[in-house]
């Protein structure tokens, strides 16, 4: 289990993920993202000073270090849980607005997909925004299954995208 997580948020892991998938809510979906994700420092340019973390959509050295799709996860000086998904336009970062209120969960995110997908992502996030964002994680025995992420759908469309440039035929099923 990832580092970056105590006691209290693994018990909540526990019980987020003992919930038939139609009965989750947004914050149950991000505490099993962020029991599985890789852990990596906070750093303190991510925080716009008013507790959002606008600086963390284009901190391009996550692209750089980690492969696009990948959740990552921090923890700010406050004791919020932050998660990174990288992604071929910037970072889409998903985040506990509050320290005292884990069921507050909010997004920062590069324009192109707020454009693409319509959403406000400042307001608090609904479990289909949050699943869309982050994937929905399954654990099957000691192994780590992901669906896919916004990282992933974007990295998918930019390939589509490029094949279709280079002139091959795209078969649709």
């Amino acid at each position: 289990m990832n580092k970056q997580i105590n006691s209290a948020f693994a018990a909540s892991f526990a019980a987020a993920f003992a919930k038939n998938e139609w009965d989750m809510k947004a914050e149950d979906m991000f505490i099993i993202n962020a029991a599985v994700a890789t852990p990596i420092e906070y750093k303190t340019e991510w925080n716009n000073g008013t507790g959002y973390m606008n600086g963390a959509t284009s901190d391009m050295e996550l692209n750089r270090q980690h492969p696009v799709g990948s959740v990552l996860c921090a923890r700010c000086p406050q004791g919020r849980v932050v998660l990174i998904v990288t992604t071929p336009v910037g970072n889409a970062v998903v985040f506990q607005r509050y320290s005292d209120r884990t069921d507050v969960i909010v997004a920062n995110i590069p324009e192109g997909i707020r454009i693409m997908y319509e959403t406000a992502a400042h307001s608090h996030l609904s479990v289909e925004e949050v699943r869309l964002f982050l994937g929905q994680p399954r654990i099957e025995g000691a192994n780590y299954i992901s669906y896919v992420n916004i990282g992933k759908r974007l990295k998918g469309l930019l390939d589509l995208s490029a094949r279709i440039e280079k002139g091959e035929e795209i078969h649709v099923a």
